[in-house]
């Protein structure tokens, strides 16, 4: 569920209502209409809920439904698409908070070591400078991009070793 602030101040910085609803009633309320015929198409029998893992492709499906802009889909109750439109929009911007306020992953440090470990190794090979038997021994001398050929366009192969 949503996060609220609990601070006063927060709170008082939150106008929901009078700062949202009050700005867009009517498309809220399309915007609720969509909810409510996805959930009993997507969802059949079920109380109303958002399946976040049905779908997660919200960027490109909001632009598909802003080629079709002010014209009803048929599919959903003759609803605009411009109601998919604000509820893609929606949705990608509750994922995006959710993310931001998501608890640190236990793992994630660990995987950033590794991260910066495999890029500093990938660095290394990348940067490493070879000799021209290393490169026939590789069976590179049949690439057009030989020690010849390097040397040509960046002049010569240092011997051996790295950087």
């Amino acid at each position: 569920m949503a996060k609220t602030p609990t601070d006063y101040t927060d709170r008082k910085r939150s106008p929901l209502c009078t700062g949202c609803f009050d700005y867009f009633p009517r498309a809220l309320v399309a915007v609720s209409q969509l909810s409510l015929i996805a959930n009993d198409k997507h969802n059949p029998g079920e109380p109303l809920h958002w399946s976040k893992h049905k779908s997660n492709d919200h960027a490109d499906c909001l632009l598909r439904h802003l080629v079709d802009r002010g014209t009803p889909d048929p599919d959903m109750g003759g609803l605009s698409h411009s109601v998919h439109v604000a509820w893609r929009a929606l949705a990608l911007l509750e994922i995006e908070l959710e993310e931001a306020e998501a608890e640190p992953d236990e793992n994630k440090a660990q995987v950033e070591a590794e991260r910066r470990c495999f890029d500093d190794t990938l660095r290394q090979y990348v940067t490493r400078t070879y000799t021209h038997e290393e490169m026939v021994e590789a069976g590179l001398e049949e690439d057009p991009w030989t020690a010849e050929a390097y040397e040509a366009a960046y002049g010569p192969v240092k011997a051996g070793g790295t950087d």
